[in-house]
């Protein structure tokens, strides 16, 4: 699947030191929505939720982590990209993202001790930037994206019957002005 994705992370020192800390509220299977305190760090980003049970988000395995851990209640996922820069901060570009996808999602990973932090885009910007939710670096940032965007209709064409019932009376109109 070779779309075109990028996703530049920008190292830089920002002495920025929250934990990836839970709410007791269940978000969905697996997951569980973001702290107040990391809940802003991702520009662009419209919900945040932490996995409580992966800290890692394996790609090798059926469901993928992020499937089996059902991130924002869905578990059709499909892996776009991944950066490894890392970092206390950063940026992020996705490009064309949301002409591909209906719903993007950014996955951080820090070293041993986290659990995957999870942002769900909302559409109104393809590129911005982020904070580190963890009191450590990032290890890597992944992309996820699931569905296809609603494409407008088609322009209508007409049924077979349609067409038919139409030559009918067509048909019907030439024969009675002939007698």
């Amino acid at each position: 699947m070779n779309r075109k994705f990028l996703l530049s992370v920008t190292s830089g020192i920002v002495a920025f030191g929250v934990g990836a800390i839970a709410t007791p509220q269940a978000a969905s299977a697996g997951t569980v929505s973001c702290d107040v305190s990391i809940k802003d760090v991702v520009n662009g980003a419209s919900l945040c939720e932490v996995s409580d049970t992966a800290d890692q988000d394996y790609l090798n395995t059926d469901p993928i982590t992020v499937n089996a851990e059902s991130f924002f209640g869905k578990t059709d996922w499909s892996f776009v990209s991944k950066d490894e820069t890392g970092g206390q901060s950063g940026s992020w570009d996705i490009g064309s993202t949301f002409g591909d996808y209906e719903d993007v999602m950014l996955v951080f990973k820090s070293g041993n001790d986290t659990f995957l932090t999870g942002y769900l885009l909302d559409g109104s910007q393809t590129s911005g930037n982020w904070t580190s939710p963890f009191s450590k670096d990032v290890s890597h940032v992944s992309v996820y994206g699931r569905g296809t965007p609603s494409n407008p209709p088609a322009e209508s064409v007409p049924e077979p019957a349609m067409v038919f019932g139409l030559a009918a009376v067509a048909f019907g109109a030439i024969r009675r002005r002939r007698h």
